[in-house]
Protein backbone atom coordinates (compact mmCIF):
# COMPACT_ATOMS: atom_id res chain seq x y z
CA UNK A 1 0.00 0.00 0.00
CA UNK A 2 0.52 3.62 -0.36
CA UNK A 3 1.19 6.09 2.48
CA UNK A 4 -2.13 7.76 2.56
CA UNK A 5 -3.48 5.75 0.23
CA UNK A 6 -7.39 7.02 1.38
CA UNK A 7 -6.36 9.90 -0.78
CA UNK A 8 -6.00 8.21 -4.09
CA UNK A 9 -9.67 6.84 -3.49
CA UNK A 10 -12.92 7.34 -5.69
CA UNK A 11 -10.39 8.38 -8.49
CA UNK A 12 -12.44 7.18 -11.41
CA UNK A 13 -14.54 9.71 -13.18
CA UNK A 14 -17.17 10.10 -15.75
CA UNK A 15 -16.72 13.45 -17.37
CA UNK A 16 -12.83 14.57 -18.87
CA UNK A 17 -13.04 17.64 -16.60
CA UNK A 18 -13.64 14.53 -13.88
CA UNK A 19 -10.45 13.02 -14.96
CA UNK A 20 -8.41 16.43 -14.66
CA UNK A 21 -9.49 16.93 -11.12
CA UNK A 22 -8.69 13.25 -10.59
CA UNK A 23 -5.02 13.77 -11.83
CA UNK A 24 -5.25 17.04 -10.20
CA UNK A 25 -5.62 15.03 -6.83
CA UNK A 26 -2.46 12.71 -7.85
CA UNK A 27 -0.28 15.83 -8.17
CA UNK A 28 -1.15 16.94 -5.08
CA UNK A 29 -0.38 13.45 -2.90
CA UNK A 30 2.71 12.99 -5.26
CA UNK A 31 4.13 16.20 -4.49
CA UNK A 32 3.67 16.03 -0.83
CA UNK A 33 4.70 12.53 -0.46
CA UNK A 34 7.57 13.12 -3.44
CA UNK A 35 6.60 10.21 -5.12
CA UNK A 36 7.72 9.55 -8.70
CA UNK A 37 4.07 8.12 -9.19
CA UNK A 38 3.64 11.48 -9.99
CA UNK A 39 5.21 11.91 -13.23
CA UNK A 40 3.00 10.10 -15.56
CA UNK A 41 -0.21 12.38 -14.73
CA UNK A 42 2.07 15.34 -14.69
CA UNK A 43 2.50 14.71 -18.64
CA UNK A 44 -1.07 12.81 -19.05
CA UNK A 45 -3.02 15.67 -17.23
CA UNK A 46 -1.52 18.09 -20.11
CA UNK A 47 -2.39 15.53 -23.29
CA UNK A 48 -6.13 15.06 -21.88
CA UNK A 49 -6.18 19.17 -21.68
CA UNK A 50 -5.19 19.05 -25.05
CA UNK A 51 -7.58 16.43 -25.82
CA UNK A 52 -10.68 18.17 -24.48
CA UNK A 53 -9.60 21.05 -26.64
CA UNK A 54 -9.42 19.19 -29.90
CA UNK A 55 -12.84 18.07 -28.99
CA UNK A 56 -14.37 21.41 -28.46
CA UNK A 57 -11.88 22.66 -31.77
CA UNK A 58 -13.96 19.82 -33.76
CA UNK A 59 -10.94 17.96 -34.11
CA UNK A 60 -12.22 14.34 -34.31
CA UNK A 61 -14.70 12.40 -36.47
CA UNK A 62 -17.19 11.95 -33.78
CA UNK A 63 -16.66 14.45 -30.61
CA UNK A 64 -18.64 12.86 -28.42
CA UNK A 65 -17.45 9.20 -29.19
CA UNK A 66 -14.03 10.71 -28.28
CA UNK A 67 -15.29 12.14 -25.09
CA UNK A 68 -16.27 8.54 -24.20
CA UNK A 69 -13.01 6.86 -25.55
CA UNK A 70 -10.90 9.53 -23.50
CA UNK A 71 -13.05 8.76 -19.80
CA UNK A 72 -12.68 4.99 -20.44
CA UNK A 73 -9.18 5.43 -21.24
CA UNK A 74 -8.57 7.45 -18.19
CA UNK A 75 -10.20 5.54 -16.26
CA UNK A 76 -8.36 2.37 -16.90
CA UNK A 77 -5.34 4.21 -15.63
CA UNK A 78 -7.06 5.76 -12.72
CA UNK A 79 -8.40 2.47 -11.43
CA UNK A 80 -5.47 0.53 -11.67
CA UNK A 81 -3.28 3.49 -9.56
CA UNK A 82 -6.14 3.12 -7.00
CA UNK A 83 -6.27 -0.70 -6.54
CA UNK A 84 -2.07 -0.40 -6.65
CA UNK A 85 -2.17 1.92 -3.53
CA UNK A 86 -4.57 0.17 -1.87
CA UNK A 87 -2.86 -2.85 -2.19
CA UNK A 88 -5.16 -4.13 -4.40
CA UNK A 89 -4.38 -6.34 -7.44
CA UNK A 90 -4.05 -4.15 -11.06
CA UNK A 91 -2.34 -5.13 -14.52
CA UNK A 92 1.28 -6.49 -14.49
CA UNK A 93 1.86 -4.02 -16.98
CA UNK A 94 0.75 -0.79 -14.04
CA UNK A 95 2.31 -2.73 -11.18
CA UNK A 96 5.58 -2.68 -12.93
CA UNK A 97 5.47 0.79 -13.84
CA UNK A 98 4.33 1.64 -9.94
CA UNK A 99 6.73 -0.22 -8.54
CA UNK A 100 9.82 0.87 -10.27
CA UNK A 101 9.10 4.64 -8.86
CA UNK A 102 10.23 3.55 -5.12
CA UNK A 103 13.71 3.59 -7.02
CA UNK A 104 16.56 6.53 -7.34
CA UNK A 105 17.81 5.23 -10.39
CA UNK A 106 15.27 5.04 -13.64
CA UNK A 107 15.78 8.68 -15.12
CA UNK A 108 12.62 10.60 -15.50
CA UNK A 109 12.38 9.64 -19.38
CA UNK A 110 12.13 5.95 -18.25
CA UNK A 111 9.31 6.66 -15.59
CA UNK A 112 7.58 8.69 -18.43
CA UNK A 113 7.85 5.95 -21.25
CA UNK A 114 6.80 3.21 -18.65
CA UNK A 115 3.55 4.95 -17.86
CA UNK A 116 3.08 5.38 -21.71
CA UNK A 117 4.00 1.70 -22.45
CA UNK A 118 1.38 0.53 -19.68
CA UNK A 119 -1.59 3.32 -21.20
CA UNK A 120 -1.20 3.03 -25.20
CA UNK A 121 0.21 -0.51 -25.35
CA UNK A 122 -2.17 -2.42 -22.86
CA UNK A 123 -4.99 0.40 -21.91
CA UNK A 124 -5.75 1.91 -25.13
CA UNK A 125 -6.65 -1.31 -27.44
CA UNK A 126 -9.50 -2.53 -24.95
CA UNK A 127 -10.61 0.81 -24.57
CA UNK A 128 -10.97 1.93 -28.07
CA UNK A 129 -12.27 -1.78 -28.32
CA UNK A 130 -15.23 -0.89 -25.58
CA UNK A 131 -16.22 2.79 -27.05
CA UNK A 132 -17.11 0.80 -30.26
CA UNK A 133 -18.80 -2.20 -28.98
CA UNK A 134 -21.39 -3.33 -31.69
CA UNK A 135 -19.69 -1.14 -34.65
CA UNK A 136 -16.96 -1.62 -37.16
CA UNK A 137 -13.63 -1.23 -35.50
CA UNK A 138 -12.54 0.55 -38.21
CA UNK A 139 -15.05 3.21 -37.66
CA UNK A 140 -12.61 4.62 -34.89
CA UNK A 141 -9.37 4.54 -36.52
CA UNK A 142 -9.39 7.88 -38.09
CA UNK A 143 -9.92 9.74 -34.47
CA UNK A 144 -7.50 6.92 -32.90
CA UNK A 145 -4.27 7.90 -35.14
CA UNK A 146 -5.35 11.77 -34.84
CA UNK A 147 -4.22 11.36 -31.23
CA UNK A 148 -1.03 10.24 -32.77
CA UNK A 149 -0.78 14.11 -34.06
CA UNK A 150 -1.93 15.25 -30.79
CA UNK A 151 1.26 13.29 -28.86
CA UNK A 152 3.62 14.39 -31.65
CA UNK A 153 2.93 17.94 -31.59
CA UNK A 154 3.82 17.99 -28.01
CA UNK A 155 6.94 16.60 -28.78
CA UNK A 156 9.07 19.82 -28.51
CA UNK A 157 7.44 20.78 -25.05
CA UNK A 158 7.84 17.87 -23.28
CA UNK A 159 11.72 18.30 -24.75
CA UNK A 160 11.85 21.81 -23.12
CA UNK A 161 10.53 20.95 -20.04
CA UNK A 162 12.95 17.91 -19.66
CA UNK A 163 15.86 19.91 -20.49
CA UNK A 164 15.34 21.96 -16.96
CA UNK A 165 15.36 18.93 -15.23
CA UNK A 166 18.52 17.43 -17.45
CA UNK A 167 20.34 21.00 -18.99
CA UNK A 168 22.62 18.40 -21.19
CA UNK A 169 19.69 17.78 -23.30
CA UNK A 170 19.73 21.09 -24.44
CA UNK A 171 23.52 20.74 -26.22
CA UNK A 172 22.29 17.60 -26.89
CA UNK A 173 19.98 18.80 -29.07
CA UNK A 174 22.19 21.12 -30.33
CA UNK A 175 24.44 18.20 -32.01
CA UNK A 176 21.48 15.76 -32.68
CA UNK A 177 19.29 19.08 -34.66
CA UNK A 178 15.74 17.48 -35.52
CA UNK A 179 16.98 13.55 -34.46
CA UNK A 180 15.53 13.50 -31.50
CA UNK A 181 12.54 14.43 -32.39
CA UNK A 182 12.40 12.05 -35.01
CA UNK A 183 13.32 9.06 -32.98
CA UNK A 184 10.17 10.10 -30.60
CA UNK A 185 7.93 10.95 -33.36
CA UNK A 186 8.57 7.43 -34.23
CA UNK A 187 8.41 5.98 -31.13
CA UNK A 188 4.96 7.20 -30.60
CA UNK A 189 4.07 5.67 -34.10
CA UNK A 190 5.38 2.14 -33.82
CA UNK A 191 3.10 2.27 -29.77
CA UNK A 192 0.24 3.49 -31.59
CA UNK A 193 0.49 0.95 -34.05
CA UNK A 194 0.94 -2.00 -31.57
CA UNK A 195 -2.09 -0.42 -30.09
CA UNK A 196 -4.37 -0.27 -32.86
CA UNK A 197 -3.48 -4.05 -33.54
CA UNK A 198 -3.95 -4.78 -30.15
CA UNK A 199 -7.52 -3.08 -30.58
CA UNK A 200 -8.61 -5.07 -33.47
CA UNK A 201 -7.32 -8.39 -31.54
CA UNK A 202 -10.01 -7.54 -28.95
CA UNK A 203 -12.47 -6.57 -31.01
CA UNK A 204 -12.21 -9.81 -33.04
CA UNK A 205 -11.18 -12.10 -30.32
CA UNK A 206 -14.45 -14.44 -29.18
CA UNK A 207 -15.86 -13.56 -25.68
CA UNK A 208 -14.81 -16.88 -24.20
CA UNK A 209 -11.30 -16.04 -25.19
CA UNK A 210 -11.52 -12.30 -24.52
CA UNK A 211 -9.91 -11.85 -21.02
CA UNK A 212 -7.18 -14.47 -21.54
CA UNK A 213 -6.36 -12.09 -24.87
CA UNK A 214 -6.16 -9.66 -22.56
CA UNK A 215 -3.76 -11.27 -19.70
CA UNK A 216 -1.58 -12.28 -22.57
CA UNK A 217 -1.65 -8.61 -24.07
CA UNK A 218 -0.50 -7.84 -20.23
CA UNK A 219 2.72 -10.14 -19.90
CA UNK A 220 3.71 -8.55 -23.38
CA UNK A 221 3.60 -5.39 -22.35
CA UNK A 222 4.98 -6.04 -19.09
CA UNK A 223 8.43 -7.37 -20.97
CA UNK A 224 8.41 -4.38 -22.69
CA UNK A 225 8.71 -2.42 -19.50
CA UNK A 226 11.72 -4.73 -18.56
CA UNK A 227 13.98 -3.71 -21.37
CA UNK A 228 12.58 0.10 -21.28
CA UNK A 229 14.50 -0.67 -17.46
CA UNK A 230 17.21 -2.25 -19.13
CA UNK A 231 17.80 -1.33 -22.42
CA UNK A 232 21.44 -2.56 -23.24
CA UNK A 233 24.80 -2.20 -21.67
CA UNK A 234 25.38 1.01 -23.77
CA UNK A 235 22.01 2.99 -23.62
CA UNK A 236 22.26 1.75 -19.51
CA UNK A 237 25.45 3.61 -19.23
CA UNK A 238 24.23 6.63 -20.90
CA UNK A 239 21.39 6.40 -18.56
CA UNK A 240 23.37 6.53 -15.74
CA UNK A 241 25.27 9.34 -17.01
CA UNK A 242 21.73 11.24 -17.67
CA UNK A 243 20.26 10.37 -13.89
CA UNK A 244 23.54 11.74 -12.16
CA UNK A 245 22.55 15.12 -14.39
CA UNK A 246 19.22 15.44 -13.51
CA UNK A 247 17.99 18.47 -11.03
CA UNK A 248 15.69 18.95 -8.66
CA UNK A 249 13.70 17.24 -6.00
CA UNK A 250 10.99 14.90 -7.30
CA UNK A 251 8.21 17.19 -5.76
CA UNK A 252 10.34 20.11 -8.28
CA UNK A 253 10.43 17.74 -11.46
CA UNK A 254 6.44 17.03 -11.18
CA UNK A 255 5.94 20.87 -10.97
CA UNK A 256 8.23 21.11 -14.65
CA UNK A 257 6.11 18.24 -16.04
CA UNK A 258 3.13 19.93 -15.32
Amino acid sequence: MLPYAEDLTNLQASTIDGVIQSLDRILVWAKKHKSRIGYFPALYRRVTIRVKEGIARGEFEDGPRMERLDILFANRYLEALEHYAQGKACSESWKRTFIVTQRRMPIVLQHLMLGMNAHINLDLGISAQQTVTGQPIESIQKDFYHINDILISMIREVKGDLAKIWPILRLLDVFAGKGGTYLATMGLKVSRGFAWNTTKNFSESPQEEYEERVQRTDQTVAKIAENILVPGYLLSVLILFIRLGERGSVDKIISKLE
